[in-house]
């Protein structure tokens, strides 16, 4: 009985901890690479997910730089900012970045040196 006990103590841990074990998650997300391709314009982009929430612009070695971000939230307050960079109007780029809620009960303290 105690063996049985411990084995399947062992195989529902990989179950529990999911991705996690491995320090990695799976959030789904709308904006995933099958939708673009490098080279899309930043119209076609725009067109696919609608009105990003942010944007900026800035002239870098002579190319017309464009970023534009989405921002999805996600069950437990989290949530993936997804970033399209743009070069003379043409995707070159995408980044997402996951980004975790604060626990309710931490207290940010900012000291000055």
């Amino acid at each position: 009985m105690k063996r049985t006990m411990i084995l399947l103590l062992v195989a529902m841990v990989p179950l529990l901890s999911g991705c996690a074990i491995f320090g990695t998650t799976f959030r789904p997300t709308k904006y995933r690479n099958d939708d673009i391709r490098l080279g899309d314009t930043k119209e076609s982009v725009i067109l696919r997910y609608g009105k990003p929430y942010m944007q900026e612009l800035e002239m870098k070695d002579g190319k017309i730089v464009e970023t534009i971000g989405y921002k999805e939230w996600k069950n437990g307050g989290f949530s993936v900012n997804t970033y399209f960079f743009f070069e003379d109007g043409l995707l070159v780029k995408k980044t997402q970045t996951e980004v975790r809620p604060r626990p309710s009960n931490t207290t940010v303290v900012q000291t000055t040196p």
